[in-house]
C-alpha cells in the first residue's frame, strides 16, 4: 500500500523510527556475542531510516497544514520490497553526515576537482563515481544475509553468520544513531504545529542519541 492518508502516514512514520532505534538498540546488544547479526540488524535499521524519509518528503507539508488529503508514497511500490532502495533512501538522507568507509574504500573515491573553502582556501574535492552508490548497497545487503542465514558458496563450503566479516561495529552504529536522531529532528523542523507527538518523540531522541557520538555528526 503507497497511497495514504495523512493520519496513516503518520502513524507509519513513527513507527519506522522506533522500529529502527529498536534495531539498533538490539544490535548493541548483538555487538560482543554475534557481531554479524547485529552488522545485519543496523543494516535493517538503515533501511527503516530510508522508508521513513520517503514519508516524511511525502507527507510533511499535509501534517504542517494539517491536511486529510490521501497521498501516494511512489517509493514504496517498489523500494518496500527492494533492500537496495530502501537503504540508499536511508543513505541519500544521510548524507550530510559523515558517512564512514563500512562497503567502500577510499580507494574508489574520484577526483572531482579543485574547491574553494573558507579563507580563500582550496582544496582537491573527491566524491563517488555514479556507479557507486548501487555498489554499496548490494554489499549492505549481501552482509545482512550472510550475518541471518547460512548458506553454501559455489564451491559446496558451507558459510555461517559467525564467520561473517564484521566492519567497525561501533562506528556503524554510530552513524545509524546519528541518522535517526536527524530524522526526528527534520520532522520537528518541518512539522511545526505537532504537540501531539512531541513526548513520544522526546523519548525517541533520547534512546536513538544513546547510540551516536559526537563524531557522527561532523
Amino acid at each position: 500500500m503507497t497511497a495514504m492518508t495523512p493520519k496513516r502516514a503518520r502513524e507509519f512514520f513513527w513507527a519506522l523510527v522506533e522500529n529502527a532505534i529498536a534495531l539498533v538498540e538490539d544490535a548493541a546488544l548483538l555487538e560482543s556475542q554475534s557481531p554479524a547479526r547485529a552488522q545485519s540488524l543496523l543494516v535493517l535499521a538503515y533501511e527503516e531510516v530510508g522508508k521513513a524519509s520517503w514519508v516524511l518528503d511525502a507527507f510533511w507539508r499535509a501534517w504542517e497544514d494539517d491536511s486529510d488529503d490521501v497521498r501516494d508514497v511512489k517509493e514504496l511500490s517498489a523500494g518496500s520490497r527492494h533492500h537496495g532502495a530502501k537503504y540508499l533512501g536511508g543513505r541519500e538522507f544521510s548524507m550530510h553526515l559523515p558517512i564512514p568507509y563500512l562497503w567502500h574504500s577510499p580507494d574508489e573515491m574520484i577526483q572531482l576537482g579543485p574547491m574553494a573553502v573558507g579563507n580563500g582556501e582550496v582544496i582537491e574535492a573527491i566524491g563517488e563515481p555514479p556507479d557507486l552508490p548501487s555498489k554499496i548497497a548490494a554489499r549492505a545487503n549481501e552482509a545482512k544475509q550472510r550475518g541471518l542465514y547460512v548458506d553454501l558458496d559455489r564451491e559446496g563450503v558451507v558459510r555461517a553468520p559467525k564467520d561473517a566479516e564484521v566492519i567497525d561495529l561501533v562506528a556503524h552504529r554510530g552513524h545509524v544513531a546519528a541518522s535517526i536522531v536527524t530524522l526526528i529532528y527534520s520532522y520537528a523542523f518541518l512539522v511545526l504545529h505537532d504537540r501531539d507527538t512531541e513526548g513520544a518523540a522526546q523519548a525517541l531522541l533520547v534512546r536513538a542519541e544513546a547510540h551516536a557520538r559526537d563524531e557522527d555528526y561532523a
